[in-house]
């Protein structure tokens, strides 16, 4: 169960991620 709400967490913030650099090429996101 932790396993999944992590990889949840994970799927998530890297979604975000991709969005937000698409979205402002200009925006670095580290981490």
């Amino acid at each position: 169960m932790t396993i999944a709400i992590v990889d949840d967490a994970v799927l998530i913030r890297q979604g975000l991620k991709k969005l937000i650099e698409t979205s402002y090429p200009d925006v670095t996101i580290v981490g």
